[in-house]
């Protein structure tokens, strides 16, 4: 049989039950009232942890690791296309993070971006988790976020973007729904 060809009866089958179903995943930006300020298209977690090797002194084996310190693990969110709403999009509360903001005066996404990160102004990220067919998820909710570093932003009609953000996580969360 020629290659990349697929021999009857092997594959998947034609029923329901065979069928791939992606999950629904939902990444939100919250300012610390509860204020959905924006969205997020893509993000990538990671986590360090230092660990630091505990070493003997005696001359008889100097240097010999007797234990492992471990230091409290650092989440950062690298993330691609991080979206703030436009104080004047539909949905966007008064009194929100991304309103007081720009009613200060910080009308462009440069403006709004420079604030958070300087003025180190926390807000959480929720990324919810659906499967389809069951209904059921995971929610994991990013805490008191802070962003590292921020490239590439600019204004569209209705949100404030940063192309590339880097955000330092406090802590997460993770319940079921």
């Amino acid at each position: 049989m020629p290659t990349g060809f697929v021999k009857a009866g092997f594959g998947m089958s034609a029923s329901e039950k065979a069928r791939i179903l992606n999950p629904i995943i939902s990444l939100t930006v919250y300012d610390q009232e509860g204020n959905e300020i924006g969205y997020i298209t893509r993000f990538e977690p990671s986590s360090t942890r230092r660990v630091d090797r505990q070493r003997h002194f005696n001359a008889a084996d100097a240097g010999r690791v007797v234990e492992l310190t471990y230091s409290p693990e650092d989440i950062q969110l690298v993330i691609e296309g991080f979206y703030l709403y436009h104080p004047g999009y539909e949905g966007v509360a008064t009194g929100s993070l991304i309103d007081r903001l720009y009613r200060a005066g910080n009308t462009t996404a440069e403006a709004i971006l420079s604030v958070l990160n300087k003025q180190a102004i926390p807000f959480n990220i929720v990324e919810e988790t659906i499967h389809p067919a069951t209904s059921k998820g995971i929610r994991k909710t990013y805490l008191d976020c802070l962003i590292r570093d921020w490239a590439g932003a600019y204004q569209i009609t209705q949100a404030f973007v940063s192309e590339r953000v880097t955000v330092i996580v406090s802590n997460i969360d993770i319940e079921e729904i």
